[in-house]
């Protein structure tokens, strides 16, 4: 796949597409796109910020569940289908939607990073399991 083919979350190293609103480590210069969508440098930067910002839904902002993380994640009103979002990361997790998770936990923070990725990008192969562990342990 030529990089120009890429989804945009690649292409941009940012695979939870991620914008601006925090001070992100390895923001690339400019650290925007057309779409004002961030760029990074690399992808274990980008991949790290998807879920520092994840892991933040639950420590900042007290959201325990997946409906409740995605609905601020991804917003109906910034064209997201959510529902649909909601039910592909309960699914993937293996959980109910208003189950309570913990996000601080290595295993469950990966899983969620990858499912979102996932439906980010169409799919989530894109990352070896090291790269996913890394940027998880750099997160918490």
């Amino acid at each position: 796949m030529s990089a120009l083919t890429l989804p945009r979350g690649l292409r941009n190293k940012n695979p939870g597409n991620l914008r601006p609103g925090s001070q992100w480590q390895g923001l690339a210069s400019p650290p925007t796109d057309g779409q004002n969508y961030l760029v990074f440098v690399s992808d274990h930067y980008g991949l790290r910020a998807a879920a520092l910002n994840l892991k933040n839904q639950q420590v900042k902002h007290g959201l325990r569940t997946v409906r409740a993380i995605i609905t601020k994640y991804a917003p109906a009103s910034d064209n997201n289908n959510t529902a649909a979002y909601i039910a592909a990361v309960a699914k993937r997790l293996g959980v109910g939607a208003d189950a309570q998770i913990d996000m601080t936990s290595p295993a469950t923070l990966e899983r969620f990073l990858r499912a979102v990725v996932s439906h980010e990008n169409g799919r989530g192969d894109y990352y070896d399991d090291g790269t996913y562990s890394r940027a998880v342990q750099a997160a918490l």
